[in-house]
């Protein structure tokens, strides 16, 4: 019994200091993009879309400025937005440039942690390039397309925290021998499930609701939810397992799945979105071609079913 109650103890410690670390820590940012979009700031006649835009190809700088944006510095009546855009505009294109010369930069050496940090970053932000695509074409009035853009690449934040956490750590979640990500090593870890870790960390950084239910969906009453943030929901997942299950191109029930799932959930005909791809690969490519490579390298562009 006694050391039952000790292992019980260890537990909540390890996933109260989890919280912390992760709390205290921010994801960095890629020194390429945040040396253009530093340089866009500088550009007299730059407008907050474009700079919206590029901010949005990197998770590091996208995460703190929604954590600056819903802070306690500012009013708590801010605290649903999900557009870039706007919070570039409340921000100011001076304050965002000064908030984005504290934000830690990814280093230059070349290690596991690194590598994995980037490999999820990237599959994050090419799925909310589909996803943007995607609310794009559907045309609907009550949807922002750079909304679903946001919702899309904050889908693994559970996981990514783990880097803020313990960025040392970080490369121990994933088994090369299947190419995945182990549940089983990031609990033992942090002691939380990625989206329980997601959730209340995005919770600690008042994170727009939006956002908290596309991390983790089962803290909500789905049936519950706006019809905005239902299909805010459908597309992030739809989305993120598009990329993230490539690798199961080979498989017909996926397919099928896919497939299905995004004509009776979304409404798009899946020759449509097919149409799509090419350009969506090629503007990801023209934007981020270091993250291209590299999702390259590991077959997930090649893999996308068409």
């Amino acid at each position: 019994m006694i050391s039952g109650k000790k292992t019980i103890v260890f537990k909540m410690h390890r996933s109260k200091r989890t919280l912390k670390n992760a709390a205290g820590a921010a994801l960095p940012a890629g020194s390429t993009i945040l040396k253009a979009v530093l340089a866009e700031t500088a550009n007299p006649h730059q407008n907050a879309g474009n700079l919206a835009s590029m901010i949005l190809n990197d998770m590091g700088l996208t995460i703190y400025l929604f954590r600056l944006i819903n802070s306690a510095f500012y009013s708590s009546s801010r605290s649903g937005i999900i557009s870039m855009r706007y919070v570039v505009v409340l921000l100011g294109i001076d304050n965002v440039a000064r908030a984005l010369r504290k934000i830690p930069v990814i280093p230059a050496k070349k290690d596991a942690n690194l590598w994995l940090l980037r490999f999820i970053s990237s599959r994050a932000v090419l799925a909310s390039h589909f996803a943007l695509a995607v609310s794009e074409k559907l045309s609907l009035r009550f949807l922002e397309p750079e909304e679903a853009r946001v919702c899309t690449m904050m889908r693994p934040f559970g996981l990514l925290s783990l880097w803020c956490a313990y960025p040392d750590q970080f490369a121990a979640i994933y088994d090369s021998a299947t190419r995945t990500i182990s549940i089983e090593r990031y609990k033992r870890i942090s002691g939380w499930s990625p989206p329980g870790l997601g959730y209340e960390l995005a919770r600690l950084w008042n994170l727009p609701r939006a956002i908290r239910i596309v991390i983790c969906p089962g803290q909500f009453n789905l049936k519950r939810i706006s019809r905005r943030e239902a299909l805010l929901l459908s597309i992030a997942v739809w989305s993120s397992d598009y990329v993230d299950g490539s690798h199961q191109t080979g498989s017909k029930a996926w397919l099928k799945q896919i497939r299905s799932r995004l004509e009776e959930d979304l409404g798009l005909p899946w020759k449509t979105f097919s149409k799509m791809v090419p350009g969506v690969l090629d503007r990801f490519q023209k934007e981020l071609p270091e993250d291209f490579a590299l999702l390259r390298e590991e077959g997930i562009i090649e893999m996308l079913p068409v």
